[in-house]
């Protein structure tokens, strides 16, 4: 139920904190920009009805529950209480509080940063401060030595930090941590990205400790601070208890804040929630090594997903990394032919939407089921002949990648066909069957190279064709296994 809410102020709402709007729901426009919003993805099993001002950062919010769900809400607006007024001193409270912690943070991380470009100096000589430009002494910081990072966008500073690990405790120690956003981009991205950099540099250390922020980053001992108020209103938004005024992120809340802030379907999602794969693959995922799809399909097809993304799979191992690079040329090719579809999407300014086959279909791993808004031009092979395959704008097809040699080809085509032919009629017994049209077996074009196919192909079904060759997929499935191994610490 919505109270007082017209569809322009829902618009404003959401056009303003867009990240969070699966998170919190608006239910009243109380007055001045603050909405009662109902959490949706609260820790506990209730949607409490918090306070939210769109007008203030992450750091300023209250996110006071002022009733313990929607129907309780009602009752005290019925009774006459207005959760405007009610909130205010709490709400003015926490935004001295926040320019306070703003400012202490922010001299912190200046303080550090000189210490730090005087211990590196940069070679512009006349200013030594005046950027980050390691010298060439072999004087590159240790990883575990402190490190400054800001995050910028265009002109805008958005955020400092320092960090460095901590090899004696294990934990990933945190200083001068301060963000605001800015009214040129999404609310909380500050926050979300200078977390994900901290949530990234954790995952690399493997440690089996958390985050502690500090106040300096000198002396002994150090002692721990409240962890920033935006971090703990984000994580809450999220549905991760975390409560105000703790020291400490544990490895439990890192591990959960990052799968969290990892784009993966909700079927990954609870694969991962319960293994310790989670890490690694998040970590892969944010460095760009594997696409989060790639590693969804390797998540769930692979029985070997750990070693490959640990980049265990050494030469000295043949059996184990003739599996692993089994399953990482499937996925390889698989990204690569969903590529080739993205590619004439954005070129006709369409879009893709890439459908879980899981939950539809029973297909073999590593297909893609794909709808696009645009006419699709695939090359086939059929009869000896390389032709133009057009598929209709609307319609559903799947694609298969198949990293297959020729030898394989000619040994097991007839097989796979028959498998597709037997789900292609499957399909017309599913809400899909007036949209999948076709199945695209996708091959290396060099596999058929003068090679004359010894069955028909049944109807809807499409010998397709890319251009990579077998070294070349098996190459980029190397790389990306030998780029897992040394990101880790």
């Amino acid at each position: 139920m919505r109270l007082a809410l017209d569809p322009e102020t829902t618009a404003i709402f959401q056009r303003e904190w867009e990240p969070l709007n699966a998170s919190l729901l608006p239910i009243e426009h109380l007055r001045e920009g603050v909405f009662a919003c109902e959490h949706v993805k609260n820790q506990n099993s209730t949607k409490p009805i918090v306070i939210w001002d769109v007008t203030r950062d992450l750091a300023e919010q209250t996110m006071i529950e002022i009733a313990e769900n929607i129907d309780v809400y009602e009752t005290l607006r019925q009774d006459g209480d207005n959760p405007f007024e009610t909130t205010l001193f709490d709400r003015r409270r926490r935004q001295r509080k926040a320019e306070k912690e703003f400012l202490k943070a922010i001299e912190a991380f200046n303080l550090f940063s000189r210490d730090f470009h005087q211990k590196y100096p940069s070679e512009n000589q006349d200013n030594p401060a005046s950027s980050f430009e390691h010298d060439r002494l072999n004087r590159m910081p240790r990883y575990d030595e402190w490190k400054p990072e800001r995050f910028c966008v265009h002109d805008h500073l958005m955020g400092v930090m320092g960090y460095h690990f901590n090899r004696i405790t294990g934990h990933l120690e945190v200083t001068g941590y301060a963000t605001r956003d800015h009214t040129n981009y999404a609310r909380s991205s500050a926050t979300r990205s200078l977390l994900l950099g901290l949530l990234c540099e954790w995952a690399k250390q493997s440690s089996n400790k958390g985050m502690i922020f500090l106040d300096k980053w000198y002396g002994s001992p150090l002692e721990a601070t409240s962890v920033p108020h935006e971090i703990v209103v984000y994580a809450r938004v999220l549905g991760i208890d975390v409560q105000f005024g703790t020291k400490e992120l544990s490895h439990a809340v890192c591990k959960a804040l990052f799968l969290q802030l990892t784009p993966f379907g909700m079927r990954t999602r609870k694969i991962l929630e319960g293994s310790d794969l989670s890490i690694k693959a998040c970590l892969m995922a944010h460095k760009g090594i594997w696409s989060t799809r790639q590693i969804e399909d390797l998540v769930r097809y692979c029985p070997m997903a750990s070693s490959l993304f640990e980049g265990d799979a050494q030469p000295e191992k043949p059996v184990q990394m003739g599996m692993v690079m089994e399953h990482a040329r499937l996925a390889v090719m698989a990204g690569i032919s969903e590529q080739m579809v993205r590619t004439q999407a954005e070129e006709k300014l369409s879009s893709v939407n890439v459908i879980d086959l899981d939950e539809c279909l029973p297909v073999r791993p590593y297909s893609r089921l794909i709808s696009c808004n645009c006419d699709i031009h695939l090359f086939c092979y059929d009869n000896g002949q390389r032709f133009e395959k057009a598929l209709t704008a609307g319609t559903c097809f799947i694609i298969y990648s198949w990293p297959v040699t020729p030898f394989q080809f000619k040994e097991k085509i007839a097989a796979i066909l028959e498998s597709m032919a037997t789900l292609l009629a499957f399909s017309k017994t599913t809400p899909l069957a007036d949209k999948l049209t076709t199945i695209c077996l996708m091959v290396p074009a060099q596999t058929i190279i003068n090679q004359a196919l010894n069955v028909d192909l049944p109807p809807g079904i499409h010998l397709t064709l890319m251009d990579e060759t077998m070294d070349v997929i098996g190459q980029t499935a190397w790389r990306n296994i030998q780029q897992s191994r040394r990101i880790r610490k």
